[in-house]
């Protein structure tokens, strides 16, 4: 899979990564839409040892994309479900089916 990694401030990379597998309780998900926001801007100019306290490491947290894996003990998410997450760090929202999304984003 394709990801921008930061390797440090001003350092950003595109650059072929090993497709993940889920371990138990994680997705994994295509990025269909990415976001770039002042936070990340920040942090590409002058790192942030809290947010990215590892380098190099795949950048940015603001994306649309579809579930393409479950590990084991994950509940109601399955692959091909659409989700959204707009949150640093953990997760606030993730819709995964049309209806529940439409309140806060377009799906198409």
């Amino acid at each position: 899979m394709r990801a921008q990694v930061f390797h440090g401030p001003g350092d950003l990379r595109l650059e072929e990564l090993p497709r993940p597998t889920p371990a138990p309780g994680e997705l994994v998900i295509r990025v269909d839409a990415a976001l770039t926001c002042g936070t990340d801007v920040k942090v590409l100019r002058r790192g942030h040892p809290v947010m990215i306290p590892v380098v190099p490491t795949a950048f940015g947290h603001e994306m649309a994309g579809t579930v393409t894996a479950v590990g084991a003990a994950v509940r109601d998410w399955r692959e091909g479900d659409r989700l959204v997450q707009t949150d640093l760090g953990r997760t606030i929202q993730f819709m995964a089916d049309q209806e529940k999304a439409a309140a806060h984003v377009r799906v198409r």
